[in-house]
């Protein structure tokens, strides 16, 4: 798909066309690549995703267990306080919230007061 404007380029003998066809679509290639590198996922398994494997629908749906733990920032900050060892794990909302440099700022001083942050 990204090497359409290449070859519509080279069909329509529009040298421009056809490299910024290949710019795209080299570097949509590289993408593919570093993110299949990511996923731990062979890159041939993507493209065709999973064409010629048998559907593993059936059966009952995944049930939830467990129970949602509402909280506040004042108990967020006691726990912090009361915590030796915290683990962070971002989301994508800390992400489009941008809020990875008040977390980092928050860590230090987490590790300041010798506690053990990861």
């Amino acid at each position: 798909m990204r090497f359409a404007s290449l070859g519509s380029g080279f069909m329509l003998n529009q040298p421009v066309l056809t490299t910024i066809g290949a710019l795209i679509g080299c570097s949509g290639a590289a993408l593919t690549k570093i993110m299949c590198d990511a996923m731990n996922r062979d890159i041939l398994s993507v493209i065709t995703g999973g064409f010629g494997t048998k559907a593993t629908a059936g059966g009952s749906a995944m049930t939830f267990e467990g129970e949602a733990t509402m909280t506040n920032v004042e108990e967020v900050s006691t726990l912090l306080k009361e915590a030796q060892d915290i683990i962070i794990v971002p989301g994508y909302g800390l992400a489009v919230a941008k809020g990875q440099y008040p977390l980092k700022d928050m860590c230090e001083e987490l590790i300041k007061q010798g506690k053990k942050v990861r």
